[in-house]
């Protein structure tokens, strides 16, 4: 799909078990309430339980504005650890991602056996590229709307199996996806799968 570029084997092994060790050590500070104010959070799926997620810097799902003295609002996220960070600063100096377009916030997703996403569309208040750091071996659908009729279209059966569009499968661990101009808005999703996976998604959000 045009605008989708993928880097694999850009991690090496004692790095990339190095960040799925810290991403786990997150998740159970979340689960145990020692991540302040609304970094760790979960999905509600209608499933058994909830899908789970971390978030830092500037969360993904609402439009910041900042005040008068160039602050953003008081609810508390925790800033971006330096481990991530350090991924960040990498990706530019690569040129994967533009020094204007540093993300400014980013999201850690779980999905433990059996469990996907709902097709996602990008907010209209992010800005391009988004990227999307692949952990676990995985598999994402990407595709136009659920609703439209054409071949990219992503077809679902309400288990995560997805159909049509246009489905990156293997997503090998330690690759990037960089999602850029039209793929950046299309619709896309992770499948469902019975091995755990986890995505770290970097983003910058308009202010």
């Amino acid at each position: 799909m045009k605008g989708i570029k993928l880097y694999e084997n850009l991690i090496t092994v004692e790095k990339l078990s190095r960040l799925n060790d810290f991403v786990n050590e997150l998740r159970v500070a979340g689960q145990n309430g020692k991540l302040s104010g609304e970094t760790f959070g979960s999905y509600n799926q209608h499933t058994r339980k909830n899908r789970e997620f971390i978030q830092f810097g500037v969360p993904m799902f609402e439009l910041i504005k900042v005040d008068k003295n160039n602050q953003f609002p008081t609810r508390y996220i925790e800033p971006i650890p330096t481990l991530l960070q350090g991924l960040i600063e990498e990706a530019i100096q690569r040129n994967w991602i533009p020094k204007d377009r540093r993300p400014n916030g980013c999201i850690i997703n779980f999905f433990d056996e059996g469990e996907y996403s709902h097709p996602f569309v990008k907010p209209p208040h992010l800005d391009q590229p988004i990227s999307i750091l692949i952990l676990s071996e995985s598999r994402m659908a990407f595709g136009d709307t659920v609703l439209g009729g054409t071949s990219r279209t992503i077809l679902g059966d309400g288990k995560g199996n997805y159909r049509r569009g246009f489905i990156l499968s293997p997503l090998k661990e330690g690759s990037l996806l960089i999602l850029n101009g039209i793929s950046s808005d299309t619709v896309h999703a992770m499948c469902a799968s019975p091995n755990k996976r986890v995505i770290i998604t970097f983003f910058k959000v308009q202010t």
